[in-house]
């Protein structure tokens, strides 16, 4: 059965976090709108279904708040450019395979085994106005 993940239900998100990836973060931003909150996958064990890998989610770490959000705790993907560039919240770049666009699990381990739950990523003017633009021309597709 396929019945939608649980993106946007901080707490379960939580509870099923998985070990290999150390704490989970306090403050999380949602990629997915608020319906994606995982309660089919709640109801479907109540009638007994058997649930597995439930600690298999995907997060991406260059996120951002969004200024005009569409639903709660709104966040954006940053697609990482050739100019953009990556540090800890300490100011160090990130080392391989840790970089924008490539190995988000790992990045988000390397971000939370530093001890802080943020980091730096930072894009030339003209990067952060395409991202700014494409965001304004594809923002009437999300409203519900």
């Amino acid at each position: 059965m396929a019945s939608g993940g649980l993106g946007a239900n901080h707490e379960l998100v939580r509870k099923n976090w998985p070990e290999r990836l150390g704490k989970a973060p306090e403050h999380m931003i949602s990629g997915v709108p608020a319906y994606v909150d995982g309660k089919m996958i709640s109801i479907a064990e109540e009638v007994g279904a058997h649930t597995i890998n439930k600690d298999r989610m995907w997060h991406y770490t260059e996120g951002i708040q969004n200024w005009n959000p569409i639903w709660p705790n709104h966040g954006i993907r940053i697609l990482p450019g050739p100019s953009s560039l990556w540090f800890d919240a300490k100011g160090n770049r990130l080392p391989a395979p840790f970089l924008p666009g490539f190995d988000t699990l790992g990045t988000l381990k390397h971000i939370q085994d530093s001890g802080y739950s943020y980091s730096w990523f930072i894009l030339t003017q003209k990067s952060s106005k395409r991202i700014c633009t494409f965001r304004l021309r594809t923002k009437p597709r999300y409203h519900q």
